[in-house]
């Protein structure tokens, strides 16, 4: 077959294989196969179909290489491209994947040569987890390397698991073969692997891991040479070079461990690619920080309160908080190696927790540990607590996230979840110098979580000289059903997307919630808190809203009568909904009195001080919210609104510059921004922020350009006309804009018409009445008063 031109290759394979798939075209080609692009006819979908060479297929009895593919084709795991399908036709011998758009790793290194620190270890980090659940059901990949490696997302996939293994076991070479075919790439061959020891085992790849980690923090393999035998003769000769020496960034331990990896002889690496994995995990936090050698993580005790089988992911949250919250405690910390030496910690950003298993549809379970973490920490008076879930998937410097955040802390992990196992790693770091200060992985069954947690958090807090929780003993976990709680973690995830859908999504979930266990306090506390942004995100009018708060908030503080996220929920729409200001304010002051570091309860009171133009009152209750929160785009939002209200021109700029460059797609920064640049006169860039509002609405209320093309045309008063026009986009944000258009075009009975429908409707611009500044020409007179008098009362 090796004389028949390649198109005619091509059209026999077409024709063998016509039956099953439809061959479009061909998308790479390597040593053993060329691969091709095709629809699976079946069931629809598109596939990558590697044909291996005709020279190798020919020398091979399909049986067992088949064989040997179809123990391969077990495998399911994240990290994994699974194997479709396999078979002979016609003198073919190939398998079927699915295909991925996007890079490998190859091209990723040729575009970019070497790669960040972090990304480099996260993605070492993927494919040592698939050859954890390799090496257990007996799967040797033998070919580990970068074209091997696809990139979707964050996450690295690994494929080809099984190939060289089906090919040296059909044909007993595991050597470079007279076909000229290398059953293994000579860059990333281990020593007995290029000695052609007819004995390899896993620990063949813990090498080629080693050598592809060197390439991503180096930009260039361990050994180079001319020929593939000279790089063979290196592997097995040579030793390689330190890494520092062609990049001095990379931390002695990370390199320590490549070296390792690199090792000669097997006995030397890592035995095991389990054994790895946790040393990867322990690595990886968003900047790639490195746990010192020296660190002593706390022995976790293994006996104290009784099982209790609801526990599971609810549990983990908490006893991973307590752990951490121990570990923090207070402020203090005694470095290993400096005897008496202490030094103070204050304030401590908390990271989203990474979903090391790259399933997007545990991405709740990580965030809910997060959460519970926040929750459990912000309870100390003696430190400050900042939520910094906006650097979630992204490779940061802790000393960045210190000096931007203002902490001298970072507290980042990750979470892995495999059936009923879980691993969880933690680690603090100091921003000034970028060192890990403590760090540990918690490997757990998730139904006995919570049986140690007591033990854990009372080493920790002991060797920090304080104690954070008095009674561990007494906890327990918010609902005895397991299910309950996972609807409640997806509930809170989708609520802090903010979007038309999520917001909708998590109304029902938390409603299953409940449905499931009516005790579940906190559930009924989230749908209060989901329902108060329910008119803002999913065209529900606040008159419609108000009950189902009430009724939720009331449910949650029936059973808790201290819960601060119920008593938020609830004193905000007293306010916005119903106009009680005094009863809504007492509440609100009452959740800020119950949980200090609840950012949403400064932020729900600020903006209730606010709506009753108490500004100098209101504006420090914003502030503190957006401390504890410092990336969060409504708080910023918020307080640079209610700031410039109060006069406060430039820190009002500033705090909606901050809130764009957070998020450039948050179209709410969008509109109230421009409300303060037409206050401002600066019409040019109010025009540019109504148009970008408009273009990220998920249904953009005018046709595109046409907002600035009118201020371009005819200024600021062709540009109001616009937006006064008919459109199917409406919500109570969108009414309160269109009085103050209104106003700025002096049509003052059109606008006290608007807001006198927002006030019959319990619309968001009825508490604007006397704090907005775009409303102020309307004050004095009497319809408006009237309006006024029937919000505030007399």
């Amino acid at each position: 077959m090796e004389s028949v031109p390649l198109n005619e290759i091509v059209d026999h394979l077409r024709k063998a294989l016509a039956d099953r798939y439809t061959i479009e075209r061909e998308i790479g080609s390597g040593g053993m196969a060329t691969v091709y692009l095709a629809e699976d006819l079946k069931h629809h979908r598109k596939v990558a179909i590697k044909v291996l060479r005709a020279d190798l297929a020919a020398t091979l009895g399909p049986e067992r290489f088949l064989r040997e593919i179809e123990i391969a084709a077990q495998l399911h795991h994240p990290h994994i491209l699974p194997l479709y399908d396999s078979g002979e036709a016609d003198g073919f011998l190939y398998y079927v994947m699915p295909y991925v758009e996007g890079l490998s790793l190859r091209d990723k290194l040729a575009k970019e040569g070497e790669l960040p620190i972090g990304d480099a270890v996260r993605i070492v980090r993927d494919v040592v987890d698939a050859l954890t659940e390799a090496h257990a059901h007996g799967v040797v990949h033998r070919d580990i390397k970068p074209e091997n490696i696809l990139l979707r997302g964050r996450h690295a996939l690994v494929t080809d698991f099984g190939v060289a293994k089906a090919v040296s076991e059909a044909t007993g070479r595991e050597q470079v073969t007279t076909a000229g075919v290398a059953l293994g790439t000579p860059a990333y061959m281990a020593p007995e692997q290029a000695a052609a020891d007819p004995h390899l085992d896993h620990r063949v790849d813990i090498y080629a891991v080693g050598a592809v980690a060197y390439e991503l923090l180096t930009g260039r393999p361990v050994f180079m040479g001319t020929t593939p035998q000279m790089i063979l003769s290196a592997h097995v000769t040579e030793a390689p070079q330190p890494v520092t020496k062609h990049r001095d960034t990379v931390p002695p331990v990370l390199e320590q461990l490549v070296l390792r990896c690199l090792e000669k002889k097997p006995a030397d690496r890592f035995q095991s690619a389990e054994e790895l994995l946790p040393q990867l995990e322990t690595l990886t936090t968003p900047s790639g920080g490195m746990t010192p050698t020296e660190t002593q993580p706390v022995r976790a005790a293994t006996s104290g309160l009784r099982r209790r089988g609801w526990v599971r992911m609810a549990l983990l949250a908490v006893a991973v908080g307590v752990v951490i919250a121990g570990a923090v405690a207070f402020g203090r910390w005694v470095r290993p190696g400096a005897t008496g030496s202490r030094h103070p910690r204050t304030a401590i950003a908390v990271l989203p927790f990474d979903n090391i298993g790259g399933d997007p549809e545990s991405e709740y379970f990580s965030a809910g540990i997060t959460e519970d973490i926040l929750a459990h920490l912000s309870k100390s008076t003696d430190i400050k607590v900042v939520r910094a879930t906006q650097y979630a998937g992204n490779a940061v410097s802790m000393r960045g996230v210190g000096q931007e955040l203002g902490v001298t802390t970072v507290l980042s992990g990750s979470v892995r979840q495999s059936g009923d196992d879980v691993r969880v790693v933690a680690q603090l770091v100091d921003t000034d110098t970028d060192e890990t200060i403590w760090a540990e992985t918690y490997d757990r069954k998730l139904e006995s979580i919570f049986v140690i947690q007591t033990e854990i958090a009372s080493n920790i807090t002991e060797a920090m000289g304080t104690v954070l929780v008095t009674d561990a003993a007494g906890v327990e976990g918010p609902t005895a059903d397991l299910e309950a709680y996972r609807l409640f973690l997806r509930a809170r995830f989708l609520r802090s997307q903010r979007s038309l859908e999520s917001v909708t999504q998590a109304v029902d979930l938390f409603e299953q919630a409940i449905a499931r266990d009516s005790s579940f306090a906190e559930a009924w506390a989230g749908l209060a808190e989901t329902w108060v942004l329910v008119p803002v995100y999913a065209y529900a009018t606040f008159d419609e809203a108000l009950p189902r708060v009430l009724e939720a908030a009331d449910g949650a503080l029936a059973l808790d009568p201290d819960l601060a996220a119920a008593r938020t929920a609830r004193g905000l729409a007293l306010i916005m909904m119903a106009y009680d200001f005094d009863e809504g304010v007492r509440e609100a002051r009452r959740a800020v009195e119950l949980d200090p570091g609840y950012a949403k309860a400064h932020h729900w009171l600020g903006i209730a001080l606010a709506f009753q133009s108490n500004l100098e009152e209101a504006l420090p209750y914003l502030e503190r919210a957006a401390e504890l929160e410092p990336l969060s785009l409504i708080i910023h939002g918020d307080l640079a609104r209610f700031a410039f209200f109060a006069g406060r021109e430039e820190q009002a700029i500033a705090e909606f510059d901050k809130t764009i460059a957070l998020d450039p797609r948050f179209a709410v920064a969008h509109i109230r921004s421009a409300e303060i640049y037409r206050l401002m006169g600066r019409h040019d860039v109010e025009a540019k922020r109504l148009e970008r509002w408009n273009a990220l609405l998920e249904v953009p209320a005018y046709r595109p350009g046409s907002i600035e093309a009118a201020f371009l045309a005819g200024g600021p008063e062709a540009m109001y006309r616009v937006l006064l026009q008919p459109s199917e986009w409406r919500t109570s944000e969108h009414a309160y804009h269109r009085a103050a258009w209104l106003v700025a075009l002096g049509e003052h009975d059109a606008a006290i018409d608007v807001l006198t429908e927002e006030v019959a409707g319990r619309g968001q611009a009825a508490v604007m009445l006397t704090v907005s500044t775009s409303l102020a020409p309307l004050r004095g007179d009497p319809r408006f008063e009237a309006l006024v008098e029937e919000v505030y009362g007399p």
